[in-house]
């Protein structure tokens, strides 16, 4: 009898879907082994058919020492190993199974084969390791019931008809390379495309260890992101989730609406409108303007100089000399002024860079932040720099905390917690630096940041708290002595930012007004930062930042030893900065020394104080507006729940007063400066008339029938009556990168 080279296919046929998940996991769903086998040629010619289940060869009445050992190469699985493997008895084909990896056999009908399963499941039994059984038995159910289907098969096959093999062959086509007409066929349908190219043991190790690697990454982005989710409904609740989630998915439509192509084109049309608008008003138009768009040729004479310089000075602008600017404008006073450019003229080309160059800039730098210090409470040991604004005060402040939080816990998703009304120099870092903020509600009436909300939110990827001392929307001091023992309790940094108290909330007390603990006396408070250039009176572009500690300031720094330039070293953003405004900075504070920063907190406080009071009481006032919280310091905000604010806004606009427009709630504020002090009456006068002639306008629109607060008419209502409208901001961000392309626009 010959034998021949049988490549038996193995799949998982028959099996449920749990077991064939298993066998994918395991990297076991396709198989293959070659076998040499005697049988006759009648057989081998029927199996031979079936070129999807086998691929056979006549190798010949004997086998070589190579073939031999191939036949004897242990299989993973089972396979036919005798001649008389496969036979009758009775009635009943009968297989003998051997299993090469564990070494047993069973021999028997194939009614039986579940018997053989058991049989092996018990051997085997606390040999293996879990995952290996469960490879083993798997790869058992698989090769018993794929034999089942082969031995039915070719017993149908022998017992068939010859009319077929002899079509066959006078058409000269045999069954090995004659196409596979799948609706003709009479293999079973379990069988059908059920086989595919062998993989040896290397590549059932090799499919195992990426099925494993898949498995892991998928079970640490399924961690991740469940994590991700613990944390959301920790810090937010369910309520506060769903709505977070809602609100969305509604800015996301909303977007996607606004990028229609219909209305894409509308929206750019009306924003392109807008922006050339406001080009009208900030770009200087008509004859006798003149435009400098190159070099002149020659330069221009010290008294053309002059000239233009008078002209630039003497444009269209409001009025801030007399009081009539909220905030922009801390002047000290004309005295002050000249003295800064004095300071400014002497140390105009100095370099604190270059401290071996200027050491008298470096002196006064470092005097600035003593002083400061001092004021602040600050311990022993405290540490400071000098900014060119309190923006990048507040920079350096989260970028300190994001470095110390990576070097000493080595947080890689940072996330800081600030109140809602917090400046929005905390947001432009959280995009500078890749930090997460989360915002926390100021709720009415207090408009103080809600301490329990951020408790809630801290977890293991937070690195900052902050407070306002005083916000710059509202002027409310947030609760620091909470925050500070929240900051404690948790081991954080908290940073308080008095950029807007700068010089009046250290003086509060002893200038007699009602005080809060905000300074370094709280022992949670690690940083503070504080404007030299607002009630510092000092010019513009001067600022500090305060640390508790002198190695909390070192996470500021940049230091690179290896530039070819040589070593380099900056305390903050700037590399090379103006020694002319240090010495300027420096001139202002030793002018104006305590007695004078607490007389300056004694005017502008007490002037907040009385515009207050007059929000509150006045009977023309008291009916239509109100004072958002109880401010402490220089700052008044009120709104009003019977006239519309923006408009109120405009016509103020209209009489010559610049005040800030605020939004949620909508509202206006008022900063009292040393100005506005003098021009307080007459704020106060043009405030109720606007307020009398909007509720007159109120009452004619009710009474034509067209409902309370109509539409936006001015500037400011319409900007912000459009902003507080949408669920997707995104027009009104084209209206303010129009605003700053219309900056640079000669």
């Amino acid at each position: 009898m010959p034998f021949f080279k049988i490549t038996l296919l193995r799949s998982a046929i028959g099996l449920t879907e749990k077991s064939k998940g298993a066998l994918k996991a395991l990297g076991l769903k396709k198989r293959m082994r070659t076998v040499f086998h005697p049988v006759s040629p009648q057989v081998a010619g029927q199996i031979m058919k079936v070129k999807e289940l086998v691929a056979v060869s006549e190798v010949g009445e004997s086998l070589t020492a190579k073939e031999m050992r191939e036949s004897r190469k242990p299989d993973p699985g089972f396979y036919i190993e005798k001649p008389n493997t496969v036979g009758l008895q009775g009635n009943i084909w009968a297989v003998e199974l051997h299993d090469s990896r564990f070494g047993t056999s069973h021999r028997g009908p194939l009614q039986r084969g579940q018997d053989a399963i058991r049989k092996l499941r018990s051997r085997r039994s606390g040999k293996l390791k879990p995952w290996n059984m469960a490879q083993a038995f798997h790869v058992a159910d698989s090769k018993l019931r794929f034999l089942a289907e082969v031995l039915s098969y070719i017993r149908a096959e022998i017992h068939s008809e010859n009319e077929a093999m002899a079509g066959n062959t006078e058409t000269g086509t045999t069954a090995c390379n004659a196409p596979h007409d799948m609706g003709t066929s009479r293999m079973p349908v379990s069988l059908r495309n059920g086989f595919s190219v062998p993989r040896g043991s290397s590549s059932s190790f090799l499919a195992l260890g990426t099925d494993l690697l898949r498995n892991l990454i998928f079970f640490f982005f399924l961690l991740r992101w469940t994590r991700k989710a613990v944390l959301k409904l920790k810090g937010r609740g369910i309520f506060g989730t769903a709505v977070d989630t809602y609100l969305s998915i509604r800015r996301t439509l909303y977007g996607l609406f606004l990028r229609a192509p219909g209305v894409r084109s509308q929206v750019q049309k009306q924003v392109q409108e807008a922006v050339t608008k406001l080009e009208g008003k900030l770009v200087p138009q008509g004859p006798g303007i003149s435009r400098y768009l190159t070099l002149p040729k020659e330069g221009w004479t010290a008294d053309q100089v002059r000239a233009e310089l008078e002209s630039l000075d003497g444009m269209k602008h409001t009025r801030w000399e007399d009081g009539h600017v909220s905030g922009a404008v801390y002047h000290g006073g004309s005295d002050l002024t000249k003295l800064q450019a004095e300071a400014f003229e002497k140390f105009i080309v100095a370099n604190p860079i270059h401290p071996d160059v200027f050491p008298g800039v470096r002196k006064m730098e470092a005097e600035i932040v003593a002083m400061v210090l001092a004021m602040y409470n600050a311990p022993n040991g405290a540490a400071g720099v000098t900014t060119s604004g309190g923006t990048e005060s507040i920079l350096m402040a989260c970028l300190s905390a994001r470095q110390k939080a990576y070097q000493e816990r080595r947080v890689t998703e940072p996330e800081m917690i600030l109140p809602e009304s917090a400046h929005a120099a905390f947001l432009k870092a959280g995009t500078y630096f890749g930090i997460k903020v989360h915002l926390v509600a100021c709720p009415a009436p207090s408009y103080s940041v809600h301490i329990p909300s951020i408790s809630r939110l801290i977890n293991s990827n937070t690195i900052l708290l902050v407070g306002s001392a005083p916000s710059f929307a509202h002027g409310i001091i947030d609760d620091i002595t909470a925050l500070s023992r929240l900051a404690l309790r948790k081991s954080l940094p908290l940073h308080v930012d008095c950029c807007l108290g700068s010089f009046l909330v250290p003086f509060l007390s002893r200038a007699g007004f009602p005080s809060a603990p905000f300074d370094f006396t709280l022992k949670g408070v690690t940083s503070i930062s504080c404007d030299t250039h607002k009630y510092g009176f000092a010019p513009k572009g001067t600022s500090t930042l305060l640390y508790r500690t002198a190695s909390l300031r070192t996470y500021q720094y940049f230091v690179t030893a290896n530039w070819s330039g040589g070593v380099y070293a900056s305390p903050s953003i700037a590399g090379s900065r103006p020694g002319s405004l240090i010495a300027s900075c420096w001139a202002s504070l030793m002018s104006q020394g305590e007695n004078g920063y607490i007389s300056a907190c004694h005017s502008i406080v007490g002037a907040a104080k009385k515009f207050e009071a007059a929000v509150r009481e006045h009977p023309c006032l008291s009916g239509d507006l109100s004072v958002l919280g109880h401010p402490l310091v220089s700052v008044v905000a009120f709104s009003s729940k019977t006239l519309n604010i923006y408009d109120i806004a405009d016509a103020l606009s209209a009489k010559g007063w610049s005040l800030n427009a605020l939004q949620n709630p909508p509202a206006i504020h008022v900063a009292v400066t040393v100005p506005i002090v003098s021009a307080l009456d007459s704020l106060v006068a043009d405030l109720v008339a606007v307020v009398e002639a909007e509720r007159e306008l109120e009452r004619v629109r009710v009474a034509e029938g067209k409902g309370a607060k109509g539409g936006a008419r001015g500037d400011t209502a319409a900007l912000y009556g459009v902003a507080g409208s949408l669920p997707n901001k995104s027009v009104v961000v084209q209206l303010a990168g129009g605003f700053l392309d219309t900056l640079y626009k000669a």
